[in-house]
């Protein structure tokens, strides 16, 4: 019956990198211990992924900044809702390394999205 076939369990196949999916590299721009693999993990989902994780030139974001030379697809722009910030911290740019679409450097306000994150998890809104 069409209900068996409705929650049958949807597989996912493993994206290969050259799918269109956004190639994304997270950088601790703040010096917090985690704040990159953190970042990661909110970050990750359909049509994205996360190539990297490391350490920024400085620890002196003050804001999680992300750069983009792909544009903001729709993948993107609900990867920023799930760290939990906005469309406002995107920033278009033409000078990056050809081996992702995507930098991400967590900023100082780590802190503040970790807990926004929280409180929504606990209001269960996720």
């Amino acid at each position: 019956s069409p209900q068996t076939l409705a929650t049958f369990p949807v597989l996912t196949p493993i994206i290969p990198v050259h799918s269109g999916a956004l190639r994304v590299e997270i950088l601790n721009g703040c010096g917090i211990k985690g704040a990159a693999e953190w970042a990661a993990r909110r970050f990750k989902g359909a049509g994205i992924l996360i190539t990297e994780t490391g350490n920024a030139e400085n620890f002196h974001f003050a804001r999680t900044q992300v750069w983009t030379s792909a544009g903001v697809p729709i993948s993107l722009d609900e990867a920023v809702h799930r760290l939990g910030i906005t469309k406002e911290f995107i920033q278009e740019s033409t000078s990056m390394n050809s081996t992702v679409d995507v930098v991400v450097v967590v900023g100082k306000d780590y802190r503040e999205l970790k807990e926004k994150a929280r409180e929504r998890r606990h209001h269960g809104e996720e």
